[in-house]
């Protein structure tokens, strides 16, 4: 459960700090057309966007998934041995 809130709290550092001021900044050169501008937003997005998507799954997937099988009693840890 702690590992989930870390991640979440991770994931809205990334979306208050790093994408939400680049995408406030990119509307004027979507208005103008600036693709030289455009292209130049993008590819500031592009890292924190792959760390959002990648702790996103690692959330859902990994702790979310396990976290809920442990809930139900449905892990069964002696499956594999």
């Amino acid at each position: 459960f702690f590992r989930m809130v870390i991640c979440v709290l991770f994931m809205i550092f990334l979306g208050t700090q790093h994408v939400g001021p680049v995408i406030a900044k990119s509307f004027e050169p979507i208005d103008n057309v600036n693709l030289l501008l455009i292209t130049e937003r993008l590819l500031k997005l592009t890292i924190p966007v792959t760390y959002t998507w990648l702790i996103g799954f690692y959330l859902l997937f990994h702790l979310f998934l396990n976290f809920l099988a442990e809930l139900l009693r449905f892990g069964d840890r002696v499956f594999y041995k």
